[in-house]
């Protein structure tokens, strides 16, 4: 088997006719602020971050296009959060991806319990979500 350093990957070579036409890039968004607004993000042209509520974002992207998207969550020390993706619509455009982060309940002394709760969270300043995208011309199966 030859190193793939050794044979070009362009175009992308990809399995089914999924992988006609497609290209593999990251979109990366950044945030800042404790309210959690996008700061800036860039990567697959044409796609747009917007922050809906606490810790959920809306993705507008090419609707010609299939998409893939797998998340990926950087975030400062000390700052331990989860990322996914959900309600993706191929047809309009659009999905959503959620930010959230194992919370800490409370008890009447006001001292903060461990508990495995997911809780919704505004990423904190210096966060980075990184979606890779498997871009490809849509086809009917």
């Amino acid at each position: 088997m030859a190193n793939l350093a050794e044979k070009p990957q362009y175009p992308l070579n990809a399995v089914g006719n999924k992988g006609q036409q497609a290209f593999v890039g990251v979109h990366k968004i950044f945030f800042q602020g404790t309210t959690g607004l996008v700061a800036t993000s860039y990567g697959v042209p044409g796609m747009v971050a917007t922050r809906i509520a606490t810790g959920s974002y809306g993705l507008v992207f090419d609707p010609t296009v299939g998409l893939d998207i797998i998340p990926g969550i950087q975030a400062p020390t000390g700052a331990h959060y989860t990322v996914n993706v959900s309600d993706v619509y191929p047809t309009s455009g659009t999905a959503k991806f959620q930010i959230a982060r194992t919370g800490g309940g409370t008890v009447p002394s006001g001292s903060t319990v461990p508990t495995l709760m997911v809780q919704p969270q505004n990423p904190v300043s210096g966060t980075i979500v990184n979606l890779m995208i498997f871009d490809s011309t849509r086809v009917a199966y």
